[in-house]
């Protein structure tokens, strides 16, 4: 597997769907100033 950090566009598209399936994913994100990063893994 490879992983890299999702950029700012995957992330605004894929930070809801993540959020909605974790409830806790999005909740940590109000309790933090620093945003919270998204790894998207491919197999090499």
């Amino acid at each position: 597997m490879t992983a890299r950090t999702a950029n700012s566009e995957e992330r605004a598209r894929m930070w809801p769907v993540v959020a909605g399936a974790y409830k806790g994913y999005a909740g940590y994100q109000e309790k933090t100033s620093r945003e919270i990063p998204l790894v998207i893994l491919s197999e090499s």
